[in-house]
């Protein structure tokens, strides 16, 4: 949705320059997709662990996850920065 917007916003800023539009638009949104695309990258061992270790560490932070140290533990793990920021704004 942000995603969306941002064009919207890039589209009303050059609302006849479509290209010019649409190259700030991917400029402006290429960090936020390349941060998501390796937390992805990085947390798909997580959802389809490849050994038995990891297999171990999933279970780990599944029971760690309902654990009174959950808090804090998510704050020590959170995504990157990037997820977190309002991309229009930004």
């Amino acid at each position: 949705m942000a995603g969306a917007e941002l064009l919207g916003n890039m589209l009303a800023q050059h609302p006849h320059d479509l290209p010019r539009a649409l190259r700030e638009w991917e400029a402006k949104l290429r960090p936020f997709t390349a941060s998501l695309q390796q937390t992805a990258t990085t947390m798909r061992q997580l959802f389809t662990p490849a050994g038995e270790l990891q297999r171990i560490l999933r279970a780990t932070i599944i029971r760690l996850s309902n654990s009174p140290v959950a808090p804090v533990l998510r704050r020590l793990l959170r995504p990157g920065a990037l997820t977190e920021l309002d991309i229009v704004a930004a």
